[in-house]
């Protein structure tokens, strides 16, 4: 399913055919197909629209997003010491 803005509060849903995903027998390559096939389908309508869309849950392995709250943890610090040493 995606949904396209048009004008104001009006929005156009559009609602997709499934997925062709034939299983091969090699479950990791399935796996890799279907994730290739989600990932190529979002990616094509995200360059259509790139100022529409959102995604509304943790899109990334859990551990970008440790390392992300990491390196903010240690960047304020630095930059209030930072501010604070500034005579203006």
């Amino acid at each position: 399913m995606s949904v396209a803005r048009l004008k104001g509060a009006r929005f156009r849903v559009t609602i997709h055919e499934p997925f062709d995903l034939p299983p091969t027998g090699d479950r990791e390559r399935d796996l890799t197909a279907a994730v290739t096939a989600i990932n190529a389908f979002i990616e094509a309508y995200i360059r259509e629209r790139p100022t529409e869309w959102l995604w509304s849950h943790r899109r990334w392995p859990i551990g970008l997003y440790e390392g992300m709250r990491r390196r903010r943890r240690h960047a304020r610090p630095k930059a209030l010491a930072a501010h604070r040493q500034d005579p203006a």
